[in-house]
């Protein structure tokens, strides 16, 4: 009788562990992976579309293949006048703090922030203060610790469709800050 009773447990139970496997791999589509803040980045930049990752859409700029499910876009690097600033380590031509971006697709309430990090560092990114955008192109100038000069600098753009009260001042990635889109210009 005991062998009998340890055999019919025997099969079930590799069953259930199974079971439960299969049950802790995400739902909803998801395939239970998690994928690096950076490998998201890096894949935006190079298709020029978006992807969603951690209950985030990041975005590439200056793409019309990159809108959000909410209709949003952006073109960056700009200078705050509106026209396209080349902004590579390699030309030097970043200068000052005047580079932004223009968003496209936000209604009244929302608001943007820039995220900054040292170009290739992985490091922490320092936000900039939230600022209003809607009803219209708006304009967000990036915001650049003293430290760290716009040809060094790895930028992003955090969007919020309801402006939160208080953003931080440093976040190890970007999906940290919950933003509903984040903006990223072609690589540094």
């Amino acid at each position: 009788m005991a062998g009998s009773l340890r055999t019919r447990l025997a099969l079930p139970l590799p069953l259930a562990v199974a079971l439960a496997l299969a049950a802790c791999g995400g739902g909803s589509g998801s395939t239970g992976l998690i994928v690096p803040e950076s490998a998201v980045l890096a894949e935006v930049r190079r298709d020029g579309t978006c992807a969603a990752s951690d209950g985030v859409t990041y975005c590439a700029t200056n793409s019309g293949a990159a809108v959000s499910p909410g209709g949003q876009s952006a073109n960056a690097p700009v200078d705050m006048a509106g026209a396209p600033t080349p902004c590579t380590p390699e030309d030097g031509t970043c200068s000052g703090d005047s580079l932004g971006f223009v968003v496209h697709g936000f209604a009244e309430g929302a608001a943007c922030a820039s995220a900054v990090r040292p170009s290739g560092s992985g490091a922490s990114w320092s936000t900039g203060p939230l600022v209003p955008v809607g009803n219209g192109p708006s304009q967000v100038e990036v915001s650049y610790p003293a430290e760290l000069s716009p040809a060094d600098a790895e930028i992003a753009l955090l969007c919020f469709e309801t402006a939160p009260t208080a953003l931080p001042a440093h976040v190890e990635t970007l999906a940290e800050a919950r933003p509903d889109v984040v903006f990223v210009p072609p690589a540094p």
